[in-house]
């Protein structure tokens, strides 16, 4: 977006939103990731003795990812077909993002506001059925208008793309070249 190169972390939604460089806000540095150690005190009495228990805990998110669902998400900018997508992600342990909430939907959204580029995702249609690449089911679809599959005739892969009023998901020849999303799992 034209002279919105910064991005700003909504605290109410918990979603991006593009601003200008010079906007003045509080900020967020990345470190790496910490275990903190929890120690309970010793008690000593004249015939007992109490050990020190220690817990460890350690976030499963990666330091400067943005981590929903049990998943953290990463675009790969570089302009592939649909099936060497797929191939870029699983060689990282990774696969292409499926969608299954409106959390993970606007965030996918807002990113494609900021790049203002369809990619593509881990939905694939054939014969008008929607599936995704990591077997998951289907149980939510937010289609741009007119772009649904046909049953029986619909082929296609799957982007996160616009109308130019609405952000939603199309369907693409799958050899046409996009970015992509992986989603890795926690």
């Amino acid at each position: 977006m034209l002279g919105k190169d910064c991005l700003l972390l909504d605290s109410p939604t918990g979603l991006w939103e593009p601003t200008g460089c010079a906007h003045q806000a509080n900020f967020i540095c990345e470190t790496k990731a910490t275990s903190t150690a929890v120690t309970q005190p010793t008690t000593s009495l004249p015939t007992t003795t109490t050990t020190a228990k220690t817990t460890t805990t350690t976030s499963n998110c990666p330091a400067s990812r943005l981590c929903i669902d049990g998943h953290y998400y990463l675009l790969g900018e570089d302009s592939e077909g649909w099936s060497d997508a797929l191939y870029k992600c699983q060689e990282n342990n990774a696969n292409l993002a499926s969608i299954h909430s409106v959390r993970l939907e606007k965030l996918l959204e807002q990113l494609y506001e900021i790049t203002a580029t369809s990619f593509w995702i881990g939905g694939k249609v054939s014969f008008g059925n929607l599936i995704w690449t990591d077997g998951t089911s289907v149980n939510y679809t937010n289609w741009i208008p007119g772009a649904a599959p046909t049953p029986g005739t619909t082929e296609g892969c799957v982007t996160i793309t616009s109308t130019g009023t609405s952000v939603g998901w199309g369907i693409s020849d799958c050899s046409s070249g996009f970015p992509f999303v992986c989603a890795y799992p926690l």
